[in-house]
């Protein structure tokens, strides 16, 4: 039963983690493109196209 419950609790920290990259991901990446943040300044790797990433949740 620990195993179980253990795995689930490990599911949902995962799922929160990458939600949270995500979000930080789309953030810096429209600061970046606003010029509020020198995109030199952030570290932008594996990223999709701005309009593409915004098409795709609205």
């Amino acid at each position: 039963m620990d195993v179980i419950t253990s795995l689930i609790q490990y599911m949902k920290l995962r799922r929160v983690q990458t939600s949270q990259k995500r979000h930080k991901r789309t953030v810096l990446h429209m600061l970046a493109a606003s010029g509020v943040v020198r995109p030199g300044h952030i570290e932008l790797r594996y990223t999709k196209p701005f309009a593409r990433t915004t098409a795709r949740r609205a």
